[in-house]
């Protein structure tokens, strides 16, 4: 550090004699922050002090300072513009030589840092009073296809099924009633009683009357199980089925859009 710092104190107090006593006064505070900012190794700081020094005393002492500063803050391009200035204001400086190599590093360390500076996506072209185009929306996935037939079948069955088992009872109550007329008819004589006969009448007659509900919940059930598999069975042909539609839109245009059934 001292031996960046001698650099900058050596050209520093070649202040000039052409400044305003006041505005050197004010030059010489701000140089004064500046060597604590650049002692401390805030040179960016330290840089911005200089050049408030420079616009109120115009010492060219102050340019090599502020490039000196933006050096080792990394500032590069900066660095490299200030000891272009600094040679061009005394082209027989005493550190010529050093400033060249300074120069020359600088420079360097600008071509770096533009290689390394990330490369700015182009603008979207776009055509002057033409209307901005919507980027395409996303395929939306197809419908999904409700296809009731499988159902359709096993509810239809299922009405069989009850039918069939209607029909079983509808038989028996049909049983139940001959059995009920055939008691002791033409047997001579009859083993039953009046008493044992009426008791087996009654008990034929409660048989075919549940047997008879039994039929016709059977029939019920199995009649509305068929006609729903019908129905099911019917949905499931025509949810395939799919017509082209066309939606008007403003400015006497149309959308085709495609109709669904179910």
């Amino acid at each position: 550090m001292s031996a960046r710092w001698l650099a900058v104190a050596v050209l520093a107090v070649s202040a000039t004699a052409h400044a305003e006593p006041d505005n050197k006064e004010r030059a010489q505070t701000a140089f004064a922050a500046a060597r604590q900012h650049y002692a401390a190794g805030d040179f960016l700081t330290a840089a911005h002090e200089f050049e408030t020094a420079y616009a109120l005393d115009p010492d060219p002492a102050y340019l090599f300072n502020i490039a000196q500063a933006y050096r080792f803050a990394q500032a590069c391009a900066d660095a490299s513009k200030n000891y272009r200035l600094f040679l061009a204001d005394v082209p027989q400086a005493p550190n010529r030589d050093k400033v060249l190599a300074y120069l020359k590093e600088t420079d360097a360390c600008v071509e770096k840092q533009a290689l390394l500076r990330p490369v700015p996506p182009p603008p979207a072209t776009q055509q002057q009073g033409a209307p901005a185009v919507p980027s395409p929306l996303p395929p939306s996935p197809p419908p999904r296809r409700r296809d009731y037939r499988q159902t359709a079948l096993l509810v239809g069955g299922g009405g069989l099924v009850a039918i069939g088992i209607g029909v079983l009872f509808h038989r028996h109550v049909g049983a139940l009633e001959d059995e009920r007329e055939a008691l002791c008819a033409g047997e001579t004589p009859c083993d039953w009683t009046a008493m044992m006969r009426e008791q087996r009448e009654t008990e034929l007659a409660a048989a075919g009357r549940r047997a008879s509900i039994f039929a016709v919940t059977a029939y019920t059930v199995g009649g509305l199980a068929l006609a729903g598999g019908v129905t099911l069975y019917v949905l499931g042909r025509r949810s395939g089925e799919r017509s082209v539609v066309l939606a008007p839109t403003r400015g006497g245009g149309a959308l085709a859009q495609l109709r669904f059934g179910f």
